[in-house]
């Protein structure tokens, strides 16, 4: 059936006046500018596509963390900064280092010094802007290719029944479940190599374990250290 002229018309017109899609939201929250010389960012990590960067910024009076990122246009947005509960250490978010993408780019790990010999592993939904408490661990690496993409890479604090502490490489799935201990992946040529028998691509976060790393300044970069 074909539509008149007077009938086209007015299709047209409704079209026109259709309400336009909002713009998607854009993560965390706008936060202005802190003074000039006040802060140092650690080094950018690059989301998989490239387009987005994340890092800790640490201010220089005090040394409190925050977790940012940038997006396209040169647009900072904070995610989160510290939040002090000492009541519950999982949710104990001081010290924040390591930050890294997931493989889909959806979702930001990184580290909390939430007690005071472990790190606690936090994920950030960039979609819903919401965090979530993942595991006990310092991030080793995110595995970015293979049959395990996804997974991740911990060392964990460990204390021995027959008394004294170890620390475990243990691979970790998206949502905190252990899946099996890492025995010779200890070092990083014994990462490598591990990562390589398994037909596995690694990146590795782009500072090195721990709060104190947090805050050195870098320019951005596209990826971090890969296997």
């Amino acid at each position: 059936m074909r539509l008149g002229a007077a009938a086209l018309a007015a299709l047209l017109i409704l079209s026109a006046c259709a309400p336009a899609e909002p713009p998607p939201a854009l993560p965390g929250e706008a936060v202005a500018a802190p003074p000039a010389g006040s802060f140092t960012d650690s080094p950018h990590q690059a989301s998989p596509d490239g387009k987005n960067f994340v890092f800790i910024r640490t201010e220089k009076a005090g040394g409190r963390t925050s977790l940012w990122i940038a997006l396209p246009g040169g647009v900072q947005r904070r995610l989160t900064d510290e939040r002090p509960q000492p009541d519950q250490p999982h949710l104990n978010l001081v010290g924040l280092s390591r930050p890294m993408f997931s493989p889909d780019g959806a979702y930001i790990y990184f580290n909390a010094r939430s007690w005071p010999a472990s790190d606690s592993l936090q994920s950030y939904d960039l979609a819903a802007n919401r965090l979530r408490y993942v595991t006990d661990g310092t991030l080793v690496a995110v595995v970015t290719g293979g049959s395990l993409q996804g997974d991740l890479i911990l060392s964990r604090h460990r204390y021995s029944p027959a008394g004294g502490v170890f620390t475990p490489i243990q691979l970790v799935s998206p949502s905190g479940r252990t899946i099996s201990r890492l025995d010779s992946a200890g070092t990083s040529t014994g990462l490598a190599t591990w990562a390589a028998s398994q037909g596995l691509s690694l990146t590795l976060p782009s500072e090195p374990a721990g709060p104190a790393a947090a805050g050195r300044s870098g320019a951005p970069t596209r990826s971090a250290t890969t296997y």
